[in-house]
């Protein structure tokens, strides 16, 4: 697979650092790394990155199709990921250096943030916004907001 760099920009950064037990941690989404495969196609993706000491940089996700928003506590960073065709909420425990889904549920799910062991994020899933959480410990998602009015 040969690999050809576009024009790499940044859309988010985040700097956390208190409470992380890794210092300063930075955490963006760098689009626009493009993937020629052997058939000639090529796939657009966007990585989300982190620094957790000065020269420390490793790929959290490189999945297909795009990578957004991601926002960290602690030892997690969360992101809404396109990979599926839609939005859905991914994580990543920095302990464990491993990903897992959050919510993929029908509709799209943007704009994570995640404080202690509670990831929320705005949900289409009812035709509107609505504000979802996930409890990281209990692995259980619930219901913060629902109306018929955008949240």
């Amino acid at each position: 697979m040969k690999i050809t760099q576009k024009s790499l920009w940044l859309s988010f950064v985040l700097i956390a650092g208190i409470g992380l037990a890794f210092g300063a941690l930075a955490v963006l989404s760098t689009p626009r790394l493009s993937l020629a495969t052997a058939s000639g196609n090529t796939q657009e993706q966007d990585l989300v990155s982190a620094q957790v000491e000065l020269g420390d940089v490793f790929t959290v996700c490189w999945a297909a199709h795009n990578q957004e928003k991601p926002a960290v506590f602690g030892h997690y960073v969360v992101w809404q990921d396109e990979r599926g065709g839609d939005w859905d909420i991914y994580a990543y425990d920095l302990n464990t250096q491993q990903e897992f889904t959050v919510c993929t549920a029908t509709g799209d799910q943007h704009f994570p943030a995640i404080y202690g062991n509670v990831v929320v994020w705005q949900d289409e899933r009812n035709g509107n916004s609505d504000i979802y959480a996930y409890n990281l410990n209990a692995q259980e998602e619930f219901a913060v907001v629902t109306n018929t009015a955008a949240q």
